[in-house]
């Protein structure tokens, strides 16, 4: 029952759309590798299409996170994410996914 909770918990701050910075940010549900930005004050929905999309990506069925101080979007499940900024000024053109690195190993005893 702990592990169902668990994984419930781990997949709650993510979502299918995402608002910031006065536009709405989703992936295009028809197609694989598209966002769509639409601005709320022009009203206007772009497409801006990723260059460097996997196929893997599916896996995270759409989900995406704000970053808490609003200059990435998460991809859902691994470490890749979309700059806030780029979406933004796409108005079409072509973006490119980034990579988070990951620690390798943490110490402790201050080595």
């Amino acid at each position: 029952m702990m592990l169902g909770a668990t994984a419930f918990s781990s997949w709650a701050g993510y979502y299918n759309t995402i608002d910031t910075d006065g536009v709405s940010i989703h992936f295009d549900k028809d197609k694989a590798g598209s966002v769509i930005v639409h601005d709320d004050k022009l009203n206007t929905d772009y497409s801006c299409k990723i260059e460097n999309w996997d196929d893997s990506l599916l896996s995270g069925a759409g989900g995406i996170s704000l970053t808490s101080d609003h200059v990435g979007v998460l991809i859902a499940s691994g470490n890749k994410y979309l700059d806030v900024k780029e979406l933004i000024d796409c108005k079409g053109e072509s973006i490119r996914i980034n990579s988070m690195k990951l620690l390798e190993s943490i110490s402790f005893d201050g080595d």
